[in-house]
């Protein structure tokens, strides 16, 4: 990641640095089916994630100063969720006599801006580097939804509460006009050279986070089949099927903290193990990679979700490709990381 590689080349006075990294996981589809249609099978799960983030600066001493662009998605459903939107989809008949909880977040926001950061010593083996990145976002969905669908033989029933932001109206088609956000988010990283074989480092990634929306555009709605019932006074009435407020208001929107205590152990001169745990909300990941030869720069790449990939590292030039498959319409963990340093 980027304070990473800005850590490990601090010796150089001057350079441009690049960082670029994709990382996406979906444990309900694969993520070739997130992006398309959701019409394949799918696996018991309520989890995904994508995180973009590249990123082009320039550095000078322990100081650096870059542009950033970023994609962030989060979203958690509950796997009767999941299999609704799968049997929608693809136009499979619902199973009859059923009851199917709904519940689905989704937190999904593309910024840009610049970063700022700066490396302190404090002494020859203990580091700490800060960044600021001053925001700029254009897109954004933040809300859920929330209840329940049962099927019978011949129809369905059920009740939907829906509570949600957006910058583009993906259920009810609202018409919108663009909007902006500004927003500030920290990152830090913590490293400590405990030894000359040993070396433990702590990342957080968007340790803060906001971004402000002025007026943005919001809908509360209820939509439900249980159109007649009787009140408390024993009088017949009739709700619509459809309820709800559309409105225009500030909201601050905040992306989780991920988490990455890793620890590198040097051994036999030649080889190195790195071990690196990854949180990010309910998301646990155990991740490693393995040397054999640390001066040819190869490295083999395992995870707890089976992903495995391969990597190159250098310090200047950092490259990993890893996946759960091979078949890009197959993979529900991905991850494209690909920085550089030029020295000058």
């Amino acid at each position: 990641m980027a304070c990473l590689l800005i850590i490990t080349c601090s010796w150089a006075e001057q350079a441009v640095y690049s960082n670029n990294t994709l990382e996406a996981f979906s444990e309900s589809f694969s993520i070739y089916d997130v992006t398309h249609d959701l019409d394949q099978d799918y696996d018991s799960g309520d989890y995904l994630y994508l995180m973009g983030r590249f990123e082009l600066g320039y550095r000078y001493n322990n100081s650096y100063l870059g542009l950033l662009y970023r994609q962030d998605a989060y979203a958690t459903a509950s796997a009767s969720t999941a299999e609704i939107i799968h049997l929608n989809k693809s136009d499979k008949e619902m199973p009859a006599n059923k009851r199917f909880p709904i519940a689905l977040s989704a937190n999904q926001l593309q910024s840009q801006g610049i970063i700022i950061g700066h490396t302190f010593t404090f002494i020859s083996n203990l580091s700490i580097d800060i960044s600021a990145q001053l925001l700029q976002a254009y897109e954004m969905t933040d809300g859920d939804i929330q209840g329940h669908i049962e099927t019978h033989a011949e129809d369905y029933q059920g009740q939907l509460q829906l509570d949600y932001f957006y910058t583009r109206d993906a259920i009810f088609d609202r018409p919108v006009h663009n909007k902006t956000g500004q927003g500030l988010a920290i990152d830090m990283t913590l490293q400590w050279q405990i030894s000359a074989q040993h070396q433990l480092q702590l990342n957080a990634m968007d340790l803060f986070h906001e971004v402000f929306w002025h007026d943005m555009y919001t809908t509360t709605a209820m939509l439900t089949t249980d159109r007649v019932h009787y009140d408390e006074d024993g009088k017949l009435d009739v709700r619509s099927a459809l309820s709800g407020l559309e409105s225009e208001k500030d909201h601050i929107q905040s992306l989780p903290t991920k988490w990455r205590l890793r620890w590198g152990y040097q051994f036999r001169q030649t080889q190195q193990l790195q071990t690196e745990l990854f949180l990010l909300e309910q998301h646990r990941e155990l991740r490693l990679r393995y040397w054999p030869q640390t001066e040819i720069g190869a490295y083999v790449y395992l995870s707890s979700l089976n992903t495995l990939g391969v990597g190159y590292d250098t310090g200047p030039l950092q490259l990993l490709i890893a996946s759960d498959s091979l078949k890009r319409r197959k993979a529900h963990n991905l991850i494209v990381q690909l920085n550089g340093l030029w020295t000058f």
